[in-house]
C-alpha cells in the first residue's frame, strides 16, 4: 500500500469535492487523467487507489497527526510519503483543519466560520501568533517524521519526505517552486491565483508536471535516486 500524507500539493484526485470556495460553491479544476500521487501508486502497486489523507490548506499539526494515525496500519513492503506544509500554518478548529492557512487565506463568515470565530482568529494573530514558536514546532515536526526513517527501513517499509515549501537535506528544492515556474514570475502567479479563485490545477501543477513529479518519485523508491525539484518541469518560459 502507499500512504500518502500532506497538504494540496498532495490532496488526492477524488478529494475535490470536499473543497468549498467563495459562495459555496466547489472549484473548478483542470481536468487531467492521473494525479501525480495515482501515477506513483499505480507505478509501485498496480492501483491508483491508496491510502492518501492530505487535505488543502491544513497544517503540519494535522499532517502529523494522520501519520501518526495511521502507523499502527502501515505494513512490511509499504510505501511512505510525507508532504510537510509551510511552518506558517496552525490548526485552530479541530472539526476544520483546513482553516489553518489563516493568515493569508480569507475563509468566508457564515460558510466556512461564523463571526465569533472570525473574531478570535483575528484577535489570536494580533496578539498570540508567532512566526518563532511556529518554526520551533515545524522543526520538531521533522525530527520526528525523519526519526521513522530506520524503523521503517527494519521491515522493508520505504519513506519519502517531499517538502512543499521548504527545503530538507536529501531533496533539491521543494514543490512551491516548480508550482510558481510553471506560471512565471511573482506577479503572474498571483494573476493566475485571482483569475482562478485560488489555482485550479489539481495538486497546482498541470498535467504534464504531474508526470514529471511521479517520475521522480518513482525513481527515488525504484532506484534510490535523490529528487531533484528544481530541474525536468515546464515552465512558462519552456514548453
Amino acid at each position: 500500500m502507499l500512504h500518502v500524507f500532506g497538504c494540496s500539493f498532495s490532496i488526492a484526485h477524488d478529494h475535490k469535492n470536499d473543497i468549498v470556495g467563495g459562495g459555496g460553491m466547489n472549484p473548478t479544476f483542470v481536468p487531467i487523467e492521473h494525479t501525480w500521487t495515482e501515477l506513483v501508486s499505480k507505478h509501485l502497486i498496480g492501483t491508483t487507489e491508496h491510502n492518501n489523507t492530505a487535505l488543502c490548506g491544513v497544517g503540519n499539526d494535522y499532517i502529523f497527526d494522520t501519520f501518526t494515525n495511521t502507523l499502527p496500519k502501515i505494513q512490511k513492503g509499504d510505501y511512505v510519503i510525507v508532504q510537510p506544509t509551510s511552518f506558517l500554518r496552525e490548526w485552530m478548529f479541530e472539526d476544520r483543519p483546513e482553516i489553518a492557512n489563516f493568515l493569508s487565506a480569507k475563509y468566508e463568515v457564515g460558510l466556512h466560520i461564523n463571526q465569533p470565530e472570525s473574531d478570535a482568529l483575528e484577535l489570536y494573530r494580533n496578539h498570540l501568533y508567532s512566526e518563532h514558536k511556529q518554526k520551533i514546532v515545524y522543526n520538531a515536526f521533522m525530527q520526528a517524521f525523519f526519526s521513522w526513517a530506520i524503523p521503517f527501513g527494519e521491515i522493508n517499509v520505504k519513506m519519502l519526505i517531499l517538502p512543499g515549501f521548504h527545503t530538507i537535506d536529501g531533496v533539491e528544492g521543494a514543490l512551491i517552486d516548480p508550482s510558481h515556474r510553471e506560471i512565471g514570475n511573482d506577479k503572474a502567479v498571483q494573476k493566475h491565483m485571482a483569475r482562478t479563485g485560488g489555482d485550479n490545477r489539481y495538486n497546482h501543477f498541470s498535467e504534464v508536471n504531474h508526470k514529471v513529479l511521479a517520475n521522480k518519485v518513482i525513481d527515488f523508491f525504484d532506484n534510490a535516486t535523490q529528487v531533484d525539484l528544481t530541474t525536468d518541469f515546464i515552465t512558462a518560459n519552456k514548453e
